[in-house]
């Protein structure tokens, strides 16, 4: 089941920069703390001068999209999948 969210939350984000690879390791939304087990996607758009960052990212059975306004920077949770509840 697929639910719209827009809300803050907290992320660790990692640069690694021997392999040049960024990826998304937890993030804490509601006083829970999920471990990131898989970065799917990464892709970018721009809504005037504004540059956002959208991630797909998952743990165990749920998955999630997740925003990252570059002019603010600030992180939002989008959307929450989570394949139990289906």
């Amino acid at each position: 089941m697929s639910n719209k969210i827009k809300e803050m939350i907290s992320v660790n984000f990692i640069f690694d920069h021997t392999k040049r690879k960024s990826s998304i390791k937890s993030i804490l939304w509601k006083k829970t703390l999920y471990k990131i087990d898989k970065n799917c996607l990464h892709h970018t758009y721009k809504n005037g001068d504004a540059l956002y960052h959208v991630f797909h990212v998952s743990c165990n059975t749920i998955s999630f999209k997740i925003l990252f306004d570059s002019s603010s920077l600030i992180w939002f949770l989008e959307e929450i999948y989570d394949q139990n509840l289906v």
